[in-house]
């Protein structure tokens, strides 16, 4: 059985880069959400995030933070797991996910970028190996050019 995949926001810079991995991978793109802009060749757009969810096995987003929420609603009331990758999340919008996580497989993480998540699980066994009581670190995210600054005072 092939899996049916969609994308929101298929037109957006992720969005197209995930469109052209989905073949790639074996899995048929399934269909796609855009706010502008033509999907690619042969793939049908969807009118909101419910009715992609309605067509697709799993749905992929890393649209925009304040749209988790709805999207993760959406997914959880018709069973169709997600895949989220927005960052940006409030805390409430954080916790909306994990309420949807509830009812349904959500994979969430703020950044997919393997030398990010390095970087966090390495700050988390330097921050562990500091006595907390003389040292506060703080880890600065900038989206699209990343830069990480781990901050240390004594």
């Amino acid at each position: 059985m092939t899996i049916r995949i969609g994308i929101a926001g298929i037109t957006g810079r992720m969005g197209r880069l995930l469109a052209e991995e989905v073949p790639a991978a074996g899995a048929l793109l399934a269909g796609g959400t855009a706010r502008s802009g033509a999907a690619p060749a042969g793939v049908e757009l969807l009118p909101d995030f419910g009715a992609l969810c309605a067509v697709c096995d799993v749905v992929i987003d890393f649209t925009h933070a304040h749209a988790a929420r709805g999207h993760a609603n959406a997914a959880a009331e018709t069973g169709t797991p997600l895949i989220l990758g927005s960052s940006g999340l409030s805390l409430d919008e954080e916790a909306a996910v994990a309420e949807a996580a509830k009812r349904v497989p959500i994979v969430y993480a703020a950044n997919f970028a393997p030398g990010v998540n390095l970087f966090l699980a390495i700050a988390e066994r330097m921050a562990a190996a500091l006595p907390p009581a003389q040292y506060d670190a703080e880890i600065v995210e900038m989206h699209r050019r990343v830069r990480a600054k781990l901050i240390a005072f004594i």
